[in-house]
């Protein structure tokens, strides 16, 4: 099995209306109306602002985001309302939200309860399962109206998938791996996204038994021994200088593949490209005497 490293091509991202982050003009705060589509969004987490984007929101109406918020491009102007894991509490409140959303595991209880004091509507997102997913898109889009925009994006997903699925063999021992011997190894759980992605293959998805990432040994990834390994750009290039890795299949065969670390590591609103970059990679796999 041959399998060259190759950073996966990351499709560029429809250009979205100029002007993100301009107010609309309206001063709506506390929960929106029920026949009001809610498209007026402050974001505290990147993934969370890719998800607005994949159901359709438009992201002129957005009115903050976090400082991590970088993609898509067009929301650089929008106003920067959260540092870290800290929250202008007082900024969020003036700049008068319809809903303001984000990533539950980047916040504490404590912090949610605090912008739900505020009277703002806020909605928490965790996404465990590519049902989560799914559901969470379909979500957003149903209280903003953008149905039609979400469907197509959640078609382009069910396409990446079965291309993912279609391009994994039995005999396909995948691993997640970030890091260096440097600063140490990291390797995604099963229960993570992209693992439950290809735990639906016939193929065999290594980690542990955990929703993130874990750290791992370079013993531990010896004995696991995967023929393929999935990693961040800048990591896949160590891997293969190192000695002590080199015994692994998927570093002897350089069955590398390097993903954008945004699209690999944030289960934002670019999965479909994730899914498909990664069958495209494995897909380039020449398999001996064929």
């Amino acid at each position: 099995m041959k399998l060259r490293i190759s950073p996966l091509l990351i499709a560029v991202p429809a250009l979205l209306a100029l002007g993100a982050c301009q107010s609309s003009g309206q001063e709506i705060g506390g929960k929106p109306r029920e026949s009001q589509p809610v498209v007026e969004y402050i974001s505290l987490s990147p993934s969370t602002t890719e998800l607005l984007q994949s159901a359709g929101i438009p992201l002129a109406k957005m009115l903050g985001r976090s400082e991590s918020c970088d993609w898509p491009t067009q929301i650089s102007g929008c106003p920067v309302v959260v540092k870290g894991t800290t929250p202008d509490f007082e900024k969020i409140a003036s700049l008068k939200p319809q809903r303001v959303i984000l990533e539950k595991n980047l916040y504490s209880d404590s912090t949610i309860q605090k912008l739900k004091d505020l009277g703002l509507d806020v909605l928490v997102v965790d996404i465990k399962t590519p049902k989560d997913y799914d559901q969470t898109v379909a979500t957003l889009a149903r209280d903003a109206g953008s149905e039609t925009n979400a469907s197509l994006y959640l078609d382009k997903v069910y396409g990446a998938k079965s291309l993912l699925i279609g391009s994994i063999e039995s005999d396909m021992k995948l691993a997640v791996i970030i890091g260096d011997e440097v600063g140490g190894f990291y390797i995604a759980g099963k229960n993570t996204l992209l693992g439950q992605y290809v735990q639906q293959s016939s193929g065999e998805f290594l980690g542990p038994d955990s929703n993130k990432f874990e750290p791992v040994g370079i013993e531990e990834i010896l004995r696991l021994d995967p023929n393929i390994i999935i990693t961040q750009l800048g990591d896949g290039s160590k891997m293969l200088k190192s000695q002590k890795m080199n015994p692994i299949e998927a570093i002897s065969k350089r069955n590398v593949l390097e993903v954008e670390p945004d699209v690999l590591l944030r289960n934002g609103g670019r999965v479909d490209q994730l899914l498909e970059g990664i069958a495209t990679g494995i897909g380039r796999v020449e398999r001996k005497g064929e």
